[in-house]
């Protein structure tokens, strides 16, 4: 099954959620909340200063008569005012506003909040490009730095697990590393050799994989053939599990800003989706990035707390 983005907005739609804005005032950020409200997918919580965030509103064109926003001194306290509000079951989706990333992902590791859990949290950035025939996952682009063998595994079975959320039951995951030989030279390759053999004996049911395959090889089956590789992923993966945050980082920015590729980018492996989008990306990738944060909210069968 291939994931559409009429799909992602569909399912989201019309079971609006409510997301908690933490450092509300952003003219983009408030544009994109317009749209989700729009489409019924979210209620949301602004959090900041009342005043700025009225001006911004006004700006992007949003109304706020029948929208909350909860006064904060800071950027830094809009963030703990959030995630607050996550543990305490009174929203279901968390997103960054106006302040700096490292903040935002502090609070989320906050013990006292417990939103993180007990895994690992992993960034996930699903693309739309317009050059292959499906959407495929690229990770982890924005928070792990250099993962080790175990982490990795987290990592995938994070995304592994939000492609069954959507609806691929078996995803094909390509393990990239410089070359489809392994080499004591180049770790990466290593620890795709070792994740593979762990799908072969067994430990990853639910997904096809194949590594260490480089990028041209993981993306174009005919590459694989001029080269003969053969490989069940080759040409047709539906995640690129990239090696560190550097490379994850250049093939993300590579899509997102070169190839003009859309995409909805998460933080999982919280109790909470978490969304933490650049300012640089388009419209349209805020809202998809909200909409899939929505679709991925765990179903909660009473009304949140007032």
């Amino acid at each position: 099954m291939s994931i559409t983005i009429h799909q992602i907005i569909e399912k989201a739609s019309n079971h609006p959620r409510i997301m908690a804005v933490a450092a509300a005032e952003d003219a983009d950020i408030l544009a994109a909340v317009k749209n989700a409200m729009r489409r019924k997918i979210i209620r949301p919580v602004l959090i900041g200063d009342p005043d700025k965030i009225a001006v911004l509103a006004r700006e992007a064109g949003l109304k706020l008569k029948n929208v909350e926003i909860v006064t904060s001194p800071s950027p830094e306290a809009s963030v703990d005012i959030g995630m607050r509000m996550v543990a305490d079951k009174k929203a279901h989706v968390i997103m960054k506003g106006l302040v700096n990333s490292a903040v935002y992902l502090r609070a989320a590791l906050k013990k006292e909040y417990g939103v993180r859990g007990s895994g690992l949290l992993s960034h996930v950035a699903l693309f739309f490009p317009k050059f292959f025939h499906k959407p495929f996952v690229v990770t982890d682009a924005g928070l792990n730095l250099f993962p080790t063998l175990e982490e990795k595994t987290v990592i995938l079975r994070n995304t592994i697990a939000v492609l069954h959320k959507l609806g691929v039951e078996k995803p094909k995951v390509a393990l990239l590393a410089h070359n489809e030989v392994p080499s004591e030279k180049v770790p990466a390759s290593l620890d795709a050799q070792r994740i593979k053999q762990m799908y072969l004996e067994g430990r990853f049911p639910d997904c096809v994989i194949d590594g260490p395959l480089a990028l041209d090889l993981a993306i174009s089956r005919e590459v694989c053939i001029h080269k003969g590789v053969k490989s069940e992923v080759g040409g047709d993966p539906d995640i690129l599990l990239c090696p560190d945050i550097l490379s994850g980082n250049i093939l993300y920015k590579a899509l997102a800003f070169m190839v003009k590729a859309l995409c909805a980018a998460v933080i999982v492996g919280a109790d909470v989706p978490m969304v933490m989008t650049s300012r640089a990306e388009s419209a349209k990738s805020k809202l998809l990035s909200i909409a899939l944060a929505c679709v991925l909210c765990l179903p909660i069968d009473k009304k949140p707390e007032n």
